[in-house]
């Protein structure tokens, strides 16, 4: 019985439609403190059950951040 590693070649087995709204992402140049980088942090929060969410660029930087606050 072969278990797979992961299930990222069936979660993603159609890319269209995620590849189609990088591609409108990147020509906005929207996702660096753009309204995209906004509303998720809105729907994040709001997800999480909290006021408020600040999105890094990694996981460190949240980390060094979650330890200096």
């Amino acid at each position: 019985m072969k278990i797979p590693f992961n299930y990222l070649p069936m979660q993603f087995s159609d890319t269209r439609r995620i590849f189609e709204g990088w591609k409108k992402l990147i020509k906005t140049s929207d996702f660096t403190a753009g309204q995209k980088m906004i509303e998720f942090e809105e729907k994040f929060a709001k997800f999480i059950g909290v006021k408020y969410c600040i999105s890094t660029n990694s996981g460190t930087d949240a980390l060094i951040l979650s330890l200096k606050s």
